[in-house]
């Protein structure tokens, strides 16, 4: 399914609208998943029509099995980590923050932010028994 945003007219709607994991640049046309045809009905949107669907037969190609781990810490060791300042109201702090200080307190490589959250609060774990 396809869809375009198509905004209400008004001269101050954004040129791009994200939803359900789709980005809509104004205008252009997007192929869509199933989950978002909770946008259909939805008066900003227009459904691509008379347009079948083609089936494709998709390759599928097994991902390699991941090194254990690709990103190596070299420089932080546990004693250097402990000097890391961590700010009383690092929670708060925006999204590239909070994921810059993770990863100076974890050898993983930091990928989302449930996984930054418990590196930092790990960390504060360890503090607190030491």
């Amino acid at each position: 399914m396809r869809l375009r945003y198509m905004g209400t007219g008004d001269p101050t709607d954004s040129a791009i609208c994200e939803a359900f994991g789709h980005v809509f640049p104004k205008g252009e046309w997007v192929t869509v998943s199933d989950g978002a045809h909770k946008l259909l009905g939805n008066p900003v949107f227009e459904v691509e029509k008379d347009k079948p669907a083609k089936a494709v037969k998709a390759e599928v190609t097994p991902a390699p099995e991941p090194a254990e781990n690709p990103h190596p810490r070299t420089s932080e060791t546990p004693e250097e980590r402990a000097l890391v300042d961590i700010p009383e109201g690092w929670s708060d702090m925006p999204w590239f923050a909070i994921k810059s200080l993770a990863a100076k307190l974890t050898d993983e490589p930091v990928t989302d932010k449930p996984f930054a959250i418990a590196a930092i609060e790990a960390e504060i774990e360890r503090r607190n028994q030491a």
